[in-house]
Formats: structure tokens, C-alpha cells, sequence
């Protein structure tokens, strides 16, 4: 399959050369992919505006021989402008998505990952800010499942902490969660749902 169509959460991007993009993306389809946006730093680029972190698109693609992905259109389909406006929401859904680039391997497609991370990242857009904490930390454990690492019984706060500590890669960032991450109260809120 060399061109080929999804839609796809925006994760982060880097720049490449010039005038390039890598891109890594969450995808419906195929898992966390990078591709190349070959162009997208130049100022009419068909791109600019559409590959922006915590934006879903509707994606085309193509795959080289070499096997490296190229994105050959993009068009924005959701913004998350609220998250955008608020500065807790926005952290926290920067948190949401590098805990997806640090913990999840490329095209390594899990199932309902795309679609719980995009209802947590609708959570946060619609709820208040105090309950952003909450909503993040909810996202932690069903990630924790979705990855495989949480027993098939239910755990207790010891055990999560102790999964999350061992495999887990949380985010290194200046706001950092690490503090104040899975307080017990939070932990005994979460665990109760």
C-alpha cells in the first residue's frame, strides 16, 4: 500500500532542513506514525495551519521504497480551540500526547487508542479546569491498559504506582506531573469510577 488515507491526531512536530517537517501523529488506522511534510515551513505551504499539535486531520500519504512516509495532503478536522485558549487544558493535553510519543512504538497500531485519546482530549475541552488533573490522570490508567501493563484484576493505588514507576514514561516537562502525579486522593477518585 503506497498512498493511503486516515485521519490522525497531530502528536508534535520537528523541524527537518529548510523547509521540511517530521511529523509524528497518533492515527485511527495504523498507530503513532512519523512522516515527512515535505515544505510545510515555507509561508503558502498547503500545510500551514493544518499540522498543529492537538489537531485531528484527515490525512493522505504515501510510502517510499525506502520505506518513509511522506504526508501529500492534509486537512484540519477538529482544533480543540477551547483546550488551545486555556493554559491548564493546554498542559495537560501536552502531557496526553507525550505520554503517547514516549510510550506507545511507531506503527504499532493499538486498539481503541485513538479513540480514547480523542475523548479524553473532548473531556478536557468541555470540562472545567479543576477537573483537568482528574480527567489526565484517568487517561494514565486506561493508557496503562491499553498497553497491557495493568493485571486482569483490579489493582490496588500500590500497584499502579509501582507499574507506573517501573514502565511508564512520563513526560520531562516544565509543568511536569511528576510532583503531584496520582495523589493518593486522586488515585482513590480514579479507582472508584
Amino acid at each position: 500500500m503506497r498512498n493511503f488515507q486516515t485521519e490522525g491526531l497531530i502528536l508534535k512536530s520537528r523541524n527537518l532542513g529548510e523547509n521540511d517537517k517530521i511529523v509524528i501523529i497518533l492515527t485511527k488506522d495504523f498507530g503513532k506514525i512519523e512522516a515527512k511534510a515535505k515544505g510545510s515551513r515555507k509561508l503558502l505551504s498547503q500545510f500551514t495551519g493544518h499540522l498543529e499539535p492537538i489537531s485531528i486531520c484527515n490525512l493522505a500519504l504515501y510510502r517510499s521504497t525506502k520505506d518513509f512516509l511522506t504526508i501529500t495532503q492534509c486537512k484540519t478536522k477538529k482544533t480543540f480551540k477551547k483546550i488551545k485558549n486555556n493554559l491548564p487544558s493546554i498542559q495537560k493535553a501536552l502531557e496526553i500526547t507525550e505520554l503517547i510519543n514516549k510510550n506507545v512504538e511507531t506503527e504499532h497500531p493499538l486498539e481503541n487508542l485513538y479513540e480514547f485519546t480523542v475523548q479524553t482530549l473532548e473531556k478536557i475541552e468541555d470540562s472545567e479546569t479543576e477537573e483537568t488533573e482528574k480527567i489526565t490522570n484517568t487517561y494514565i490508567i486506561g493508557l496503562l491498559k491499553i498497553l497491557g501493563l495493568l493485571p486482569d484484576r483490579p489493582p490496588n493505588k500500590q500497584e499502579i504506582r509501582r507499574i507506573i514507576e517501573k514502565h511508564l514514561n512520563l513526560p520531562q516537562m516544565s509543568f511536569s506531573t511528576r510532583s503531584t502525579f496520582l495523589t493518593p486522593s486522586i488515585l482513590s477518585k480514579i479507582l472508584s469510577n
